[in-house]
């Protein structure tokens, strides 16, 4: 969001004007920095929302027939570029809270790719540690709004891993 912008629109008219729309440009982007967009019952139909909403047109060319996100996430035989990209497309959302998404709901969709690349490509397309995947699954399962397709590729996700970590 373009805060100066925001402060020159409304500083137009007058001194006062201006230091009021600097006020309000400083209180959107606390807002903005601190993730407050989102009241914690709203993040299921956030989910939701975001778990049927259409690919952007630049990841259709590789999903393997998959118009949504869930869609996607949920092939049995997805493509490593589309859950690369869904990744990076969580994680921006994640780290940058003003782009649209509450980060515990891109997190949700940046573990949720990690997972699946893991169980269904035994490919694993992060440096994350162990404990970091172990602990953003357990995020995962521990909200309401997952349904039971899902936990179940969380499951095995961690199933997975701990048979990665285990000695043989």
């Amino acid at each position: 969001m373009n805060h100066e912008f925001i402060m020159s629109e409304f500083g137009a008219n007058g001194p006062e004007r201006g230091r009021r729309a600097h006020a309000m440009a400083s209180l959107l982007k606390a807002g903005v920095e601190a993730g407050q967009w989102w009241r914690e019952e709203d993040l299921p139909d956030i989910f939701n929302h975001q778990w049927t909403a259409p690919l952007p047109d630049e990841f259709k060319v590789i999903s393997s027939g998959a118009g949504s996100f869930g869609e996607a996430l949920m092939n049995p035989c997805p493509s490593l570029e589309i859950l690369e990209l869904i990744k990076e497309f969580a994680k921006a959302h994640r780290n940058n809270p003003g782009y649209g998404l509450p980060p515990q709901v891109a997190g949700d969709f940046y573990f949720l790719a990690i997972a699946v690349a893991l169980v269904r490509l035994g490919r694993r397309i992060t440096r994350l540690a162990d404990k970091d995947l172990q602990q953003g699954w357990q995020g995962i399962l521990a909200h309401a709004w997952v349904d039971g397709s899902v936990r179940q590729l969380v499951i095995r996700a961690l199933e997975k891993l701990s048979g990665e970590s285990s000695p043989r």
